[in-house]
């Protein structure tokens, strides 16, 4: 598996000839302007176009960056989490794309011959632990995940990377005990995207 890095949480997952972009983000501006690339990006956003798959992890606009996402072709499916509230969706929808997969957490997606995707919430709606950071009105035993985050777990027969985009540890330990116990060897941890790079 190797990894391409962008700028910020942009980054090019690719095994054996599928490409996955994850979190777009190629055009300054995100954040009502406030937010642009350091130092400047120098790319042909064309070149990015020929990936098989997109990936965005959550909302905000560093990761689902609709100014980015409109340069795109409109038949790369996109995959996201199976979020509670359906601002993802309805965004890319908004913006045109035809083919959502919205994958639950814990499920794998097989994105091409012994490559696939696990997307996590990053706290499956835990209100002792989101209450504290998010101010969930959930109460106790709530099933549904109402996470605004997702870490997505690539792997191979060869290798594991694991995104965890934005997720804090604090509302992801019992996300992170999990992926520790079920794949045992991380070779590549995409952590932090503090500053927007």
């Amino acid at each position: 598996m190797n990894v391409k890095y962008i700028n910020s949480a942009t980054v090019i997952i690719e095994n054996k000839g599928i490409k996955v972009l994850c979190d777009p983000w190629l055009v300054d501006g995100a954040y009502y302007g406030s937010w642009c690339h350091y130092p400047p990006l120098d790319i042909n956003m064309e070149d990015y176009f020929a990936v098989d798959y997109i990936y965005i992890s959550h909302v905000h606009p560093d990761h689902l960056n609709i100014e980015t996402l409109k340069n795109f072709p409109k038949h790369i499916p996109v995959l996201i989490h199976d979020y509670e509230q359906k601002f993802v969706l309805r965004i890319l929808s908004m913006i045109g794309f035809k083919n959502i997969i919205e994958i639950g957490h814990k499920k794998s997606f097989n994105l091409g011959k012994d490559f696939s995707i696990e997307v996590l919430a990053a706290d499956n709606c835990d209100p002792l632990k989101c209450g504290l950071f998010l101010g969930c009105s959930v109460g106790p035993g709530y099933s549904k995940s109402l996470s605004i985050d997702s870490i997505a777990v690539f792997s191979s027969n060869e290798s594991v990377v694991v995104n965890t985009n934005d997720c804090p540890y604090d509302l992801a330990s019992d996300v992170c005990k999990y992926i520790k116990s079920k794949y045992k060897i991380i070779d590549l941890l995409l952590v932090g995207y503090l500053g927007a790079g």
